[in-house]
């Protein structure tokens, strides 16, 4: 649990940790330096050491990674098949699929992230990234583009509502059958211009209730079952705040979590009404489109007679998912102003963080499951993970809004590697000399010399900590540097640059020799593991009268 001994809406230059362990709640560990200063500190009883410092945020371009972390897929049941694919950016390298446009300087969101890590991170995509303009012929040259961004001249005000890379969350978003966990969520009209306008290269459909991009769909609000056996979700008979029958709301089968405040998010989905009636029926596509129902289909693009138009590029029924960072109260507050345009809309919409384009998996043998049996066939989460600094955020009012988290081991035990087990080039690795025997005169009973740690592997990190865990100091060797991408460094104060053999200064940073002692020099190889071994420092005194 991340502590602060002045607490207030941030976290302050002292803001510290504490660790308690649950199997033994007498014990309680505590932070040795404030996490304004990056820190390594071991826990010798519980054989962990905890490694932390702020971080930097998603956006910050600290890196070429800017800020992405991890992305992952797990499948309840390993037996079934992975039913759920997305249309990720650059598709093929179709242009009609070029939907984050960060590739160019001349691209509106080129600087937010210039060296592309959102477009390969993930298939669930930053909305903020996502291509708001509509295109021009030197960009793409049939001057059309799918893309699940909000298609509207008042999009680009959307940054000066918090709109941005630096405020997307790390979450879980979870497909379920269970109906009882599903979210209650506005459903979009996801038909942009290109299917509206009139106008080349628009091809002038309209939607059901000429709904513009992003609106709220115009069908009744529906529940979770279709009863009379239509194909439609039964509508649910909500009303507005006049008394009029409530439009555009449904249910996405699943839910999502900030898994950093523990808090459940408003999630939403679209479908492309355009795709109804005689369009359908030509098409072959059903009533997915407009049914009001999260079913997407596996078709990405139609067969075509000639050039292809917006009309082919089906993308299974462009039912698009939008994921919030606002706490789930069923969209109630998205759902009132969706119909609206400029700054109003634009201050709704800058809550949505990820969007991606799903489509089934083209395989003969998935399909979904019927509304009333669930549509989800297995149970799926997908996580993703970004940097995000600690801070104070309202969460789930447990532990005075503080960052806490629970850290489990499993199959982990205390038994040192024998040295069969440690790999040869850990193996070989010496401390000259060990033990270190220094005189000293009068009263100084510590040391002021140097000792070599030798035959360290290309690149490594060393770390070196008193018997009771404190810190102190580190050595970062790295002989060849991460190509094209500067490696994070850490402070000055806490990292230098090491030939092959490390000289331990036996001073500390503020030039006091060190104590007598043992002392662990643990060190870390990519590749091949880690290695701890022990030092011991015998000062002894010197007297010169002869005593």
């Amino acid at each position: 649990q991340f502590t602060d001994p002045m607490p207030g809406d941030t976290l302050s230059q002292n803001a510290g940790w504490k660790i308690y362990n649950t199997s033994d709640p007498s014990k309680v560990y505590t932070n040795e330096k404030p996490l304004s200063q990056l820190n390594e500190q071991l826990i010798a009883d519980l054989g962990i050491s905890v490694f932390i410092g702020q971080s930097d945020d998603a956006g910050d371009r600290a890196d070429k990674s800017n800020g992405t972390i991890g992305y992952s897929v797990e499948y309840k049941d390993a037996s079934k098949p992975q039913w759920l694919n997305f249309v990720g950016d650059d598709l093929a390298g179709a242009p009609i699929f070029n939907f984050i446009q960060t590739e160019l300087p001349t691209y509106p969101n080129y600087l937010l992230d210039p060296d592309r890590a959102f477009s390969t991170f993930a298939p669930w995509v930053p909305f903020i990234l996502t291509d708001f303009m509509q295109d021009e012929p030197a960009e793409n040259p049939l001057g059309w583009n799918i893309t699940p961004a909000w298609l509207d001249p008042s999009a680009g005000i959307m940054p000066q509502f918090g709109s941005k890379l630096q405020a997307l969350n790390n979450v879980d978003i979870i497909f379920t059958s269970d109906t009882s966990k599903w979210s209650r969520c506005a459903v979009v009209e996801t038909a942009n211009a290109y299917y509206t306008s009139t106008t080349a290269p628009g091809i002038g459909l309209k939607t059901e209730g000429d709904k513009k991009s992003l609106q709220a769909r115009s069908r009744p609000s529906v529940g979770k079952r279709d009863n009379d056996g239509d194909g439609f979700p039964d509508p649910d008979g909500a009303k507005d705040a006049n008394g009029n029958p409530l439009t555009g709301m449904g249910w996405f089968p699943g839910y999502a979590v900030d898994v950093e405040t523990g808090l459940r998010l408003n999630i939403f989905f679209g479908e492309n009404s355009v795709y109804r009636d005689f369009v359908a029926d030509a098409l072959g596509v059903g009533n997915i489109g407009f049914d009001m129902i999260w079913n997407p289909s596996s078709e990405i693009v139609l067969p075509s007679q000639g050039q292809i138009s917006p009309l082919e590029v089906f993308v299974g029924g462009q039912q698009y998912i939008y994921v919030t960072r606002s706490t789930y109260d069923g969209c109630a507050v998205i759902r009132k102003d969706l119909d609206r345009t400029g700054p109003i809309k634009a201050r709704d919409l800058a809550v949505v963080t990820w969007t991606a384009i799903p489509v089934l998996s083209n395989d003969p043998t998935v399909s979904l499951l019927p509304l009333n049996d669930g549509l989800i066939p297995n149970d799926v989460t997908f996580k993703l993970r970004v940097d995000n600094p600690y801070q104070l955020a309202v969460g789930n009012g447990n532990f005075n809004k503080y960052p806490t988290y629970k850290i489990e081991f499993k199959g982990v035990t205390a038994a040192p590697l024998t040295e069969a087990q440690i790999p040869e080039a850990l193996a070989a690795i010496n401390v000259v000399p060990n033990p270190y025997l220094a005189y000293s005169e009068y009263e100084t009973s510590s040391f002021d010399n140097k000792v070599k740690i030798t035959n360290l592997p290309g690149k490594c990190t060393v770390t070196i900590y008193a018997l009771d865990g404190r810190f102190i100091r580190q050595y970062e060797r790295n002989e060849v540097a991460k190509p094209n991408s500067p490696p994070r460094t850490l402070p000055p104060v806490a990292i230098n640059q090491i030939e092959p053999d490390v000289e331990w200064n036996l001073k500390n940073f503020a030039g006091i020799p060190i104590a007598s002692g043992v002392y662990l020099i643990h060190v870390e190889a990519p590749g091949l593991g880690e290695r701890v071994i022990k030092w011991f420092g015998i000062s002894r005194q010197f007297d010169p009268s002869g005593l």
